[in-house]
């Protein structure tokens, strides 16, 4: 066989681990609406040992978000095409996934306001899940982002990217949302990921200085959390801003995923279950982060927990959380793409099948 055409899972296996990541962060007792004592305000400065992990972990879930986006940006970068089946699919499994949980929720007896029935026949344009729409729209604009990346120097590549570098860290810190969201911050993205790629293998392919950066950076990342809660602590306008930081314009939190990205990629793994379980991850992101088993059920889950055993090893408890979460919503997502996602998929084809036909007839 030629070693040329072989395919190692190590992309794979660091998608599955930033969708654990992802996971991770959200799986913890705050943040919803249905909430009451089993509430922990990780907004808020703190000396106790508990809420800056909590925070921590939070952190986790950008890394992990950035991660995902890399290995996307990454193979995008060698594209041409759009992939629309790709998109019409990621639309029908949020709205299914979305419907389907509206519905088994309210089997269950939960009273939900008019107003969130709506938003879930919609999930995309309510953004139920924040990432979904911008994600959708970096893969529908990507080959005109590849054609200016093509077509621009080494010299004008490096420049757009050092804007963009600046101009996320002055809107990660002032947040002017006006002028600068989500979407953006993937362009962004893409054009530094897309140089890294392009001009930098040399670098990025080290994997002691990858290493010596994911170490400083986390360290970094540490001291900064330490040091805003004392801040936070002695200063009122930082008293409740533990979370402001906690996003994926944090240059920090780009140098953990970009550093761990490169460190995976040179581990050579080959793996069918490996290869099986990443192709679910972006559904195990629709399924976990739903919008009612965010609210409600993650609700009644922590409110168990602070009731009976307290919260004690409320770290161990999310941990084991996160780890039945994972794998239930893998086994659904598994069940879904043996069954829905076929029938998805049949349809679609047919449908292609019978636009092709008709154009060609003209």
């Amino acid at each position: 066989m030629d070693k040329k055409n072989v395919r190692y899972n190590n992309i794979d296996l660091i998608k599955i681990i930033s969708m654990f990541l992802i996971m991770l962060s959200h799986i913890m007792p705050y943040n919803y609406i249905n909430r009451s004592s089993e509430y922990i305000d990780i907004t808020m400065a703190s000396v106790d040992v508990l809420n800056i992990v909590l925070q921590l972990i939070r952190y986790l879930g950008q890394v992990g978000n950035i991660i995902f986006l890399i290995c996307s940006i990454w193979f995008l970068c060698e594209k041409e095409k759009i992939n629309w089946k790709k998109i019409i699919t990621i639309i029908l499994n949020c709205s299914i996934v979305s419907i389907v949980c509206l519905f088994v929720l309210l089997a269950l007896g939960y009273n939900i306001p008019t107003k969130i029935i709506i938003k879930q026949f919609f999930p995309i344009i309510f953004a139920n899940n924040w990432f979904i729409a911008p994600y959708i729209l970096l893969i529908l604009i990507f080959p005109f982002l590849n054609i200016i990346i093509e077509k621009i120097t080494y010299k004008t590549h490096r420049n757009i990217s050092i804007f963009f570098v600046l101009f996320t860290a002055i809107e990660f810190i002032f947040e002017n949302k006006y002028i600068y969201n989500y979407f953006i911050t993937f362009i962004g993205l893409y054009f530094i990921v897309s140089f890294l790629k392009k001009y930098e293998m040399v670098q990025i392919n080290n994997i002691k200085r990858n290493v010596i950066i994911l170490f400083l950076s986390s360290f970094v990342l540490f001291v900064f959390v330490i040091v805003l809660n004392l801040f936070g602590l002695n200063i009122s306008m930082l008293s409740n801003k533990m979370q402001y930081f906690t996003n994926i314009k944090n240059p920090i939190v780009f140098l953990i995923s970009m550093s761990i990205f490169n460190i995976f990629r040179s581990i050579k793994i080959k793996s069918k279950i490996i290869q099986k379980i990443s192709s679910t991850t972006l559904l195990l992101y629709i399924i976990h982060d739903n919008y009612l088993i965010r609210e409600y059920i993650r609700s009644d889950w922590f409110k168990y927990i602070y009731n009976t055993v307290g919260y004690n090893n409320i770290i161990f408890i999310c941990f084991i959380t996160t780890i039945l979460v994972f794998f239930i919503t893998l086994l659904i997502s598994l069940v879904y793409n043996d069954t829905i996602q076929k029938l998805i998929n049949y349809c679609i084809n047919m449908v292609e099948k019978k636009w092709r036909n008709a154009n060609e007839e003209k």
